[in-house]
């Protein structure tokens, strides 16, 4: 993740949480290495900073988008 891009687009407050170590989206802590359920979720946490529970809605919505 680029942090001065995503600064630069108005996600400073989303980078902050990121930095002290909370979702971007529902600012819950995050334990990097017991809260995720497999490796996959683990990479996606270390590209968006995502908890799992906000990647698990996020992706179920992409998922009933491409079936609709």
């Amino acid at each position: 993740m680029n942090e001065d891009i995503m600064r630069q687009m108005g996600y400073g407050k989303e980078m902050d949480r990121v930095k002290d170590g909370h979702c971007p989206l529902c600012n819950k802590v995050i334990h990097p290495n017991k809260d995720f359920k497999d490796e996959l979720s683990l990479k996606e946490f270390k590209q968006s900073g995502m908890c799992q529970e906000c990647q698990d809605k996020a992706f179920k919505q992409m998922e009933e988008r491409e079936d609709a």
